[in-house]
C-alpha cells in the first residue's frame, strides 16, 4: 500500500465494555506463522505512549484472509516508568479504517482494558491478549490502538515510547496524534483460522436444544 500523507476524521466508536486483555512481556520476538501479519524489524524511531485519545498510537495492517485477531505485541524502544503500579493500564481498540477521498477515518469495532501485572523493560516486546479474540474479514484493513494510562504527566518522566521503523511494512502505517503516519510501529498481529462449524453439527445442536425443550414441556 502506498504511504499517503492523509486527512484525519473524527472517529465513529462502537465500544464494547466489560472485556479485560491480558498483558505478558517477553524479550524475544513473537512467533510469525500462518495467517499473522507482523512488522519485527530494528527500532529506528519512537512514538511518545500517550494516555489519551488526541494522541492515539496504534498501526494499521491487512489481513490476506478471514481469520481471528487473538493478540497484538508491539515493542517498546524506552521504559522510563520502572514500576509496576496497578492503576496503570493499557486501553486496547480495534477498529476498520477507511480512506475515501484522503480521509482517514478509524471506526471502533471492540475494546479492552488491559491492566499492568508485571514490570516491562526497553526493548521488550508487550503482548495484548484479547479476552474475546475477533474475527476479521481478509482484504479489509484494520487497526490497533493502545492508549497507555497513568503513565505519568506528558512532558514528563514516566511514559514509554513505542519502537518505530521506517516506512518497511507494506500494507498499513503507524497512527499517530489520531491520524496516519509514514513510518510504521514494530508489531506483530497473531491471526488464526477462523474455525466454523460444519452445518451438520450445527443442526445435530440444534436438534439436541429443540429436544430438551421439548422433554422439559412434557
Amino acid at each position: 500500500m502506498k504511504k499517503q500523507k492523509l486527512i484525519a476524521a473524527v472517529t465513529v466508536a462502537l465500544v464494547i465494555t466489560g472485556h479485560a486483555a491480558t498483558i505478558t512481556v517477553n524479550t524475544v520476538a513473537p512467533t510469525v506463522d500462518g495467517l499473522d501479519e507482523a512488522n519485527l524489524t530494528t527500532i529506528t524511531g519512537r512514538l511518545k505512549w500517550f494516555h489519551d485519545i488526541e494522541h492515539d498510537a496504534g498501526q494499521t495492517f491487512l489481513p490476506g484472509a478471514d481469520a481471528v485477531l487473538t493478540s497484538f505485541t508491539i515493542q517498546l524502544d524506552s521504559k522510563n516508568d520502572n514500576d509496576d503500579d496497578p492503576n496503570e493500564w493499557v486501553n486496547v481498540r480495534l477498529g476498520t479504517i477507511t480512506r475515501p477521498l484522503g480521509i482517514f477515518t478509524f471506526t471502533e469495532i471492540y475494546a479492552e482494558a488491559a491492566y499492568l501485572t508485571e514490570d516491562w523493560a526497553a526493548q521488550d516486546y508487550i503482548s495484548f491478549n484479547l479476552d474475546t479474540p475477533q474475527a476479521l474479514s481478509g482484504g479489509v484493513e484494520y487497526a490497533v490502538i493502545t492508549d497507555a494510562q497513568n503513565m505519568g504527566n506528558w512532558n514528563g518522566p514516566g511514559i514509554p515510547y513505542i519502537g518505530l521503523t521506517g516506512n518497511t511494512y507494506a500494507d498499513g502505517n503507524a497512527i499517530g496524534r489520531g491520524g496516519p503516519r509514514g513510518d510504521d510501529i514494530v508489531f506483530h498481529a497473531n491471526l488464526e483460522v477462523e474455525i466454523i462449524p460444519e452445518p451438520t453439527t450445527t443442526a445435530l445442536l440444534g436438534l439436541g436444544g429443540l429436544a430438551l425443550i421439548l422433554r422439559r414441556r412434557k
